[in-house]
């Protein structure tokens, strides 16, 4: 049977998933799956240790083949696909450590994330030398515009390896936010973050779905899911137990028994 319907629908869908299934030596680790991202807005993906949120991200943006359902992004179909495709399709994503071009700048690190910042081809190149010369100007000004946003601008120079894990959180969000993606998978980015960051990537998560990005966030701490996500997607035993916005959710039977004992409102 499939999870529950988001109610009352907000928009057009950014992502449907439906009936995911994927079983691991006969343990079936993702039971059903089904729900759904709106355009431009943040969904928290939350539930217990060992629910299945991890994985079904992991099924969705192709780092694993589920054993049969569907995931729908923007009308195309993504089960199957290679991660790489997936990205190509506008949906990126995080993982539960930062992962930055540690020898690279701060601020390289944000051109890196920036499309149509290859170099052109030598021979356009030959007829093109001004114009290119000011797409990356244009570039490097987005670039700092970025830093200051996320309260990076003294670190443009920095080797992003030398940065605390925070520091090097946001630097992974301004790279995502460079490159304008469709939809972003955040898997736990408070993970190691002090409260003062953490309350910049909350800013940053608003940011991006204010740019016009839809974001799944998976996260254990319920402040920072209730503070900065529309709606919420409750899983358990590798299935969806319960949807709607955060408020809707403190009362249910289902979801104070699935996380009893297991995780406390940070």
């Amino acid at each position: 049977m499939s999870g529950p319907s988001m109610p009352a629908q907000m928009g057009p869908l950014a992502l449907e998933v439906r009936d995911l299934c994927i079983s691991f030596g006969g343990v079936r680790a993702v039971n059903r799956c089904s729900f759904e991202v709106p355009e431009t807005t943040a969904v928290g993906l939350i539930g217990p240790n060992g629910a299945g949120k991890s994985t079904t991200i992991d099924l969705i943006s192709g780092f694993k083949v589920a054993d049969s359902g569907h995931a729908v992004f923007r009308g195309q179909e993504l089960i199957g696909m290679k991660p790489h495709e997936i990205s190509k399709l506008g949906l990126v994503r995080t993982f539960q450590s930062p992962r930055e071009w540690a020898s690279l700048s701060v601020l390289d690190n944000v051109l890196v994330g920036m499309r149509g910042f290859e170099r052109e081809s030598m021979l356009g190149g030959m007829f093109a030398a001004g114009r290119q010369r000011r797409a990356e100007a244009e570039s490097r000004q987005r670039a700092r515009d970025l830093l200051e946003d996320f309260g990076l601008t003294r670190l443009k120079n920095d080797a992003a390896g030398s940065l605390s894990g925070g520091q090097k959180r946001l630097v992974e969000f301004a790279r995502i936010a460079a490159a304008s993606p469709s939809m972003v998978i955040l898997d736990e980015p408070m993970g190691g973050v002090n409260p003062v960051l953490g309350e910049r990537i909350g800013q940053a998560v608003r940011a991006l779905v204010n740019q016009g990005s839809s974001v799944i966030v998976v996260e254990h701490n319920l402040r920072f899911i209730e503070d900065y996500c529309d709606l919420v997607v409750v899983m358990d035993q590798g299935a969806v137990i319960a949807e709607g916005p955060y408020e809707s959710l403190r009362d249910n039977a289902q979801v104070v028994t699935a996380y009893l004992g297991d995780v406390e409102h940070a």
